[in-house]
């Protein structure tokens, strides 16, 4: 599981340095609220790229609020509710009454001392100002009722609460608040980091909430469930934001990682009746009429006839299966592989004729016959040390060729093409 931490970096944001933060984004809004005994000019810095940021604001003298930072349009809706008067003082400026300057299109409401929405015997009926996390009995507002009212006006999840007696003069979002976070956080958790080949789905997994919303959306099954499917053709990584029937949040991340799958493999016949597998690879499965053989390597040595077919793997991630490789070797099983008279049979691949001559000077008078790829005869005579065999009225395909004398056998396997 990724921590809150990196979630943040992932998403963007740099991580709040206060212990009562949360670096959590959601998506029905991020509450930040401030809130202070003595108002005055208040210049908050939104200085991380979190979306839908809503700020709630609360004092007993009037504030002029000011929303800049690289990200203050992400600002959507301010909201003060205190007492909001200069009647007996001034501490932090002379100030009229509260305003608000922020972004074009952002929502800004302004109430004096509306009455609150959850009632406390520790804290006022109307909202006025909070300026302690804790004490008993408040000269104000409980810690409660100001975050009870903000969350309820504005809706949103709860990011931090700022408060303190004096002036604030600047605050930035990234040094979060230092009072009454709450219980309202999720703790979730999306798993461990998965690995799959180009082209494979795998399920993923999210527990400790009730609803969930994973992203980016394109590339699984269904973004708003726990267990979505996720087929991604590069490395992605997911997060998942979770809420529980209250609306407290949590998120977590993890990443699937795509590994590209190789491309089908050809198989080449080199002299000496052994097949190549193109391109080398780490890892070779080969086959003979689809039966799994023993070989590993990149090179076999064909020892039956059939169709030969190899997969390969990078890493572990496989090819498609390669197209067979038709193939008769010398000899069948049971005869000597050993050429007594180093015959030299060229060209192979032929097209009009075959020429074979020995390199020994041998003499002897010798028959040969030419099967096709289902073993049929197609041609057959008689020759010696130097002689050629005519080819061009036959089709274009893979022949086994054996030559016998009076000292044994030999096979060797021949190709037709033009």
């Amino acid at each position: 599981m990724r921590s809150f931490m990196l979630a943040a970096i992932i998403a963007g944001l740099a991580a709040p340095t206060s212990l009562f933060s949360q670096s959590i984004c959601s998506p029905s809004g991020n509450l930040i609220i401030i809130s202070n005994y003595d108002g005055g000019p208040l210049n908050i810095n939104i200085d991380e790229d979190v979306p839908n940021i809503k700020i709630g604001l609360s004092s007993y003298e009037p504030m002029t609020v000011t929303i800049s930072g690289t990200y203050a349009a992400n600002v959507t809706e301010v909201w003060f509710a205190g007492y909001n008067s200069n009647a007996n003082n001034n501490h932090c400026a002379v100030i009229a009454t509260t305003t608000v300057s922020a972004p074009v299109g952002t929502a800004v409401t302004i109430e004096t001392y509306p009455p609150v929405l959850l009632a406390d015997p520790a804290g006022e009926s109307n909202m006025i100002y909070c300026d302690e996390c804790s004490e008993s009995p408040y000269s104000g507002n409980t810690p409660d009722q100001v975050v009870n009212y903000f969350t309820s006006v504005m809706g949103g999840v709860l990011r931090w609460h700022k408060t303190q007696y004096g002036c604030y003069g600047g605050i930035n979002l990234s040094s979060g608040g230092n009072c009454c976070l709450g219980p309202c956080s999720v703790v979730v958790n999306a798993g461990q980091d998965l690995f799959i080949c180009q082209g494979d789905t795998v399920p993923m997994a999210a527990v400790g909430a009730t609803n969930y919303t994973w992203s980016p959306a394109g590339s699984l099954s269904d973004a708003d469930v726990a267990n979505p499917m996720a087929f991604p053709t590069e490395t992605t990584i997911y997060q998942v934001i979770g809420t529980d029937g209250l609306g407290c949040a949590g998120v977590d991340t993890v990443v699937v990682n795509v590994a590209p799958r190789p491309d089908a493999p050809e198989i080449v016949y080199q002299p000496g009746d052994t097949l190549r597998c193109d391109p080398a690879a780490d890892a070779y499965l080969w086959y003979v009429n689809g039966t799994p053989l023993p070989d590993t390597g990149r090179y076999i040595w064909a020892t039956m006839p059939g169709d030969y077919t190899v997969v390969i793997f990078e890493g572990a991630c496989s090819s498609e299966t390669s197209g067979p490789q038709v193939f008769f070797p010398s000899p069948p099983s049971g005869l000597s592989p050993v050429d007594p008279f180093q015959w030299l049979i060229y060209p192979n691949p032929a097209s009009q004729e075959i020429r074979i001559r020995t390199a020994n000077n041998q003499s002897d008078a010798l028959s040969w016959q030419l099967h096709d790829a289902l073993g049929r005869e197609v041609a057959r005579g008689v020759g010696n040390q130097d002689f050629t065999i005519d080819v061009a009225h036959l089709p274009v395909g893979s022949y086994s060729l054996s030559l016998t004398t009076a000292k044994g056998r030999f096979f060797k396997a021949i190709s037709i093409a033009r």
